[in-house]
């Protein structure tokens, strides 16, 4: 099933027990990595407060971000691709043209966690002081601010779309 989503992704047949990843990449201690949506590109945020994006068929190093002053704790691609957000412990979520690398924008909150709306006009983030903030993606204004969480912990992902909070 994977494989037909995710076709240019290369499949590597197991010949031996345990479970064989399909490709390794090496860096810093990774914090957040997603995938994009037609399986050709990884970013991931790192502790040494770079975003990258990698190839995902070879392994390869597309692209890297600098900008951030603290730890990379979430990472997103837009649907289409052609964006990246990114959450960092300074305070400061970022968007970033997912081709070229330069940073788009600057959205102050300190976010554990951050996703692109389907369509691309939003972005949500799950924030330090409980709240949950809905994002005009274009103006980078805020348009909304959920909060009554006791606990602000991302616990995953149950659909691209939608966060499991607690």
């Amino acid at each position: 099933m994977w494989k037909k989503q995710f076709s240019r992704v290369p499949a590597v047949e197991q010949t031996g027990g345990g479970n064989l990843p399909l490709l390794t990449i090496w860096g810093e201690f990774f914090m957040s990595v997603a995938l994009s949506s037609d399986g050709t590109r990884i970013v991931s945020g790192s502790n040494d407060r770079s975003v990258q994006v990698w190839d995902a068929s070879t392994g390869a190093e597309l692209k890297r971000m600098d900008g951030h002053t603290d730890y990379v704790l979430s990472v997103a691609f837009s649907n289409d691709g052609t964006r990246i957000v990114s959450a960092s412990m300074d305070n400061s979520v970022r968007v970033w043209d997912a081709s070229t690398g330069a940073e788009l924008r600057r959205l102050n909150d300190s976010a554990f966690s951050v996703a692109f709306s389907s369509d691309g006009t939003r972005i949500v983030s799950g924030s330090n002081d409980r709240s949950v903030r809905v994002w005009d993606a274009s103006t980078g204004a805020e348009l909304k601010r959920l909060s009554g969480h006791s606990i602000c912990y991302i616990l995953g992902r149950r659909h691209p779309h939608s966060l499991w909070f607690r």
